[in-house]
């Protein structure tokens, strides 16, 4: 059996974890993966295949393989990382209604939501790989935003006189973005894998020890638990 996961750079969290087995002699017992970064463009450093040479992956497999996709569910960084010049806020989320802090511009939540669904809808990927595959299709998501303070990372050295948004505006315009991506697996026919457990703390944000050093990532202790969910749709 083959195990193909192909998406962005929250790929890497797998290859770490796969690597951190392999060099304690363990493994993925009686299966072939691999993991492959699509490439953003011709002229993108980062990546490791096109996208044509990922189709051409996806129609090697057979219907009893497995196609696990990491695609979408980026967007809330974008947008939320950084406190933008003119601050801003849902004045309601997923969970209900909130108070917005003093002096933050409302956004209506329906608004967002159409924005991440017209995010979501452009990336043509996802449609061609799921068009291409025989076998069952899984995708997931990248993890809530952290806890752990990000002054020290160096995404922020890079950019100091920024400051960063609200964690927990972060974490709602995460919670918002995975309802719309699931919607679109839904209609896509392609399972959701969910957000491990016993990651989050008690407001929701991702633990310490599943951060990576940088502001979007997880670590490979993330990674892992993503691994044994992947195994546990072939065991």
């Amino acid at each position: 059996m083959k195990v193909l996961i192909v998406g962005n750079s929250h790929t890497r969290m797998i290859r770490r974890a796969l690597e951190i087995r392999q060099a304690s002699g363990l493994s993925v017992a009686d299966v072939d993966m691999e993991i492959c970064w699509v490439k953003g463009g011709s002229e993108s450093k980062h990546g490791d295949f096109t996208p044509g040479e990922i189709l051409e992956k996806i129609a090697g497999l057979r219907e009893t393989d497995l196609l696990v996709l990491t695609l979408l569910g980026t967007a809330h960084h974008i947008i939320g990382v950084l406190e933008h010049d003119i601050p801003f806020a849902l004045l309601e989320t997923t969970d209900g209604a909130v108070t917005p802090p003093a002096g933050a511009q409302i956004i209506p939540m329906r608004s967002m939501q159409a924005y991440f669904e017209s995010v979501v809808q452009r990336e043509g990927l996802v449609h061609q790989f799921r068009r291409a595959a025989r076998c069952p299709v899984f995708h997931f998501s990248p993890g809530p935003p952290g806890r752990k303070d990000p002054s020290h990372r160096a995404a922020v050295r890079k950019q100091p006189e920024r400051t960063y948004g609200s964690r927990h505006n972060l974490l709602a315009l995460w919670k918002l973005e995975v309802t719309v991506v699931q919607t679109l697996m839904n209609n896509l026919h392609i399972g959701v894998i969910e957000t491990p457990e016993g990651v989050l703390t008690s407001e929701g944000l991702l633990e310490d020890r599943f951060c990576a050093n940088d502001l979007t990532h997880a670590s490979a202790a993330y990674g892992e638990l993503i691994l044994q969910k992947i195994e546990n749709l072939f065991v």
